[in-house]
């Protein structure tokens, strides 16, 4: 049985149609939302790997001729930065492909079923 304070939306376990149509629009903005962000990182992180990515083959194609006399580059060139840019580009779009994956798989909703032990409890 239901009672009035629930009718009234003062019940803390109850919510109006009014505040479910709320929350459920709210939800999708939020859901929509959270993905376009997700595209932005993933967008950005593949630009990140393939800024990077083609000059440290340009060195490692360039670097061999260092032992013939003809180096082109500083002895104590530092590639750590990019290599730390290249791998952690990786990570993130790896991450966000399977967050975008994931997200756009259809969830399963259960309802409750209704019964008639249950109700007398509340």
């Amino acid at each position: 049985m239901i009672s009035n304070s629930s009718l009234d939306g003062s019940g803390g376990a109850h919510s109006s149609y009014m505040e479910e149509s709320k929350f459920l629009k709210r939800n999708r903005v939020l859901y929509f939302a959270r993905l376009g962000l997700s595209f932005s990182i993933f967008g950005v992180a593949i630009a990140v790997v393939a800024c990077e990515a083609p000059p440290l083959r340009h060195y490692k194609n360039t670097s061999q001729w260092a032992s013939a006399g003809l180096a082109l580059w500083p002895l104590n060139f530092d590639l750590r930065p990019t290599t730390a840019a290249i791998s952690c580009g990786c990570i993130i779009t790896i991450l966000n492909l399977v967050y975008i994956a994931l997200t756009l798989l259809p969830s399963v909703s259960f309802t409750p079923f209704h019964c008639t032990v249950f109700d007398s409890i509340y």
